[in-house]
């Protein structure tokens, strides 16, 4: 498929000024940049997560997200072993090209966590049915800017028929953008659900796009239950999920890491799973139904 012509125009003081003065600006903002949101803490563990979110429950029904498409706005994917038969087409939006290799592995790891495949090696992703958008946006620094995560999101729905985005980043409330949350608008609006970390300092301190309306705001607990200490505790958080020291596929084999990055693609696949039972499920609707299991 061919990507989409863009949804907003970079350009520099001289421009900005030039096209101020003909009255054809609806509005102009900064092209602020956007973090991924992992610790990437290193250590053991025992696979508690599949039993912490009762994932048999959905297996038994015979739900692993069955060819749901998940976009995962992120570092790419390496093709590792155990989900290189479940990786779409996607695009790098850092090289502008179809090359969403992974250098750093944080795609790589959240992808497995969503879909890798059920066999007799070290972990299974929670709805390894679906099928996984490699959309690249980050590589070696682990930032980018938010008019790359915007196209990515639009990318997502015009052009490649995402049916839930996965979004393991974020930044600070102060640097609220009306680009991004256009988006974000947009992909809710074509029935996609939204899923987003909701940050890694353990404050109040607000990120976006978590804040936004109608996105899933991910926090992370602990194998006890218990709220990890690196997780965000305020308004934005809709839902908490496994983040400490979850394991999943990386460049080099099979790891365990912890951070929201990873307590958020739990929900991604439980969203998957929600939209492989009703496929016209919204956000909306997807928000209330965590909620009530609350």
């Amino acid at each position: 498929s061919e990507k989409q012509e863009s949804h907003y125009i970079i350009m520099d003081k001289d421009e900005l000024s030039e096209c101020l003065s003909l009255g054809i600006v609806e509005f102009y903002e900064p092209d602020y940049e956007i973090k991924l949101l992992d610790d990437f803490v290193l250590g053991d563990s025992d696979k508690w997560n599949i039993d912490a979110i009762n994932t048999s429950k959905a297996w038994s029904l015979g739900c692993y997200g069955n060819a749901v498409k998940v976009a995962v706005i992120d570092s790419g994917v390496y093709p590792h072993p155990d989900i290189v038969s479940g990786l779409l087409n996607g695009y790098n939006y850092v090289d502008r090209n179809t090359d969403t290799s992974d250098n750093i592995g944080h795609g790589t790891y959240v992808s497995g966590i969503i879909s890798a495949e059920c066999n007799d090696k070290y972990i299974t992703g929670i709805a390894h049915k679906a099928k996984i958008i490699p959309l690249k946006c980050f590589d070696i620094g682990k930032s980018t800017r938010t008019s790359m995560i915007s196209d990515a999101i639009y990318d997502a729905v015009d052009v490649y028929q995402a049916d839930v985005i996965n979004m393991s980043l974020g930044m600070r409330e102060s640097m609220t953008t009306r680009t991004l949350q256009h988006a974000i608008n947009h992909a809710i609006d074509k029935g996609c659900i939204v899923v987003t970390a909701v940050g890694n300092d353990g404050k109040e301190t607000v990120y976006y796009p978590a804040n936004y309306n109608n996105v899933i705001g991910v926090g992370s607990v602990n194998s006890d239950l218990e709220l990890s200490w690196f997780s965000q505790h305020n308004s934005t958080v809709d839902v908490v999920a496994p983040g400490s020291r979850v394991e999943s596929i990386s460049i080099e084999g099979y790891d365990s890491a912890s951070g929201t990055s990873f307590a958020c693609p739990h929900v991604s696949a439980m969203a998957a799973i929600a939209k492989c039972i009703d496929k016209s499920i919204s956000a909306i609707q997807f928000q209330s139904l965590l909620h009530r299991r609350l």
